[in-house]
C-alpha cells in the first residue's frame, strides 16, 4: 500500500469515528482544539501521517478504558 492510500485510509478511519459519534469534522476538530482546515486536509489523506494518528491516539483516549 502506498503512503497516499494509506493516509487516505486513516481519514477514512477518523471520518468513520466522527459520523459514529455524531460529530461534525468541524465539531471534532473543535474538541480536538485543531483548525477545521486541518482536519479536512487529515481527512482527505493530505496532511501527514503523524498528524492523523494523533488524532486517533488523542480520540481513542479520550474513553478511560480504551488507554489502559
Amino acid at each position: 500500500m502506498s503512503e497516499k492510500d494509506f493516509k487516505k485510509l486513516l481519514g477514512s478511519r477518523i471520518l468513520g469515528e466522527a459520523n459514529d459519534l455524531k460529530r461534525t469534522i468541524e465539531s471534532l476538530a473543535s474538541e480536538l482544539g485543531m483548525d477545521a482546515g486541518k482536519m479536512q486536509a487529515v481527512i482527505r489523506g493530505e496532511a501527514s501521517v503523524e498528524e492523523a494518528r494523533a488524532i486517533i491516539a488523542v480520540r481513542g483516549c479520550e474513553i478511560p478504558r480504551r488507554c489502559l
